[in-house]
């Protein structure tokens, strides 16, 4: 008689960020898009921030599904726990949000805790009227 066994490969998340470099003018619209492989697909967080020298490097954009760290209402941030993408859009792009953007996503598996980050940079030119 044969047994059969099945085996899970537990990895943490790869991420792929599209666009990896944008440029937008003022008062558009954009998106970032944070793709995810991992196994266990569910994760705990997703959090987006900007670092970019636009911004001091205390105060930089942060927001997640479990809470909102600035109140800027020109950013929605989604992603579902079955989904395998998250993405960032601004509305009315302004000169500040120009800089280097960062999709960390955390997943829980059994007790450790993973962490992976990638990084896009968003340049921003002035539309002249």
């Amino acid at each position: 008689m044969k047994e059969v066994i099945t085996i899970k490969v537990l990895y943490p998340p790869i991420i792929k960020m599209t666009p990896v470099n944008i440029t937008v003018n003022e008062t558009e619209d954009f998106i970032i898009y944070c793709d995810y492989e991992a196994n266990p697909t569910t994760l705990t967080k997703v959090t987006w921030s900007n670092r970019g020298m636009a911004r001091n490097e205390g105060t930089g954009l942060m927001r997640s599904n479990d809470g909102v760290a600035n109140s800027d209402d020109r950013l929605d941030i989604e992603y579902m726990l079955n989904s395998t993408t998250a993405y960032l859009k601004i509305i009315d792009v302004k000169l500040k949000d120009e800089g280097l953007y960062r999709c960390e996503t955390v997943y829980s598996a059994g007790n450790l805790d993973c962490n992976n980050i990638q990084h896009v940079t968003l340049n921003v030119t002035s539309v002249i009227s």
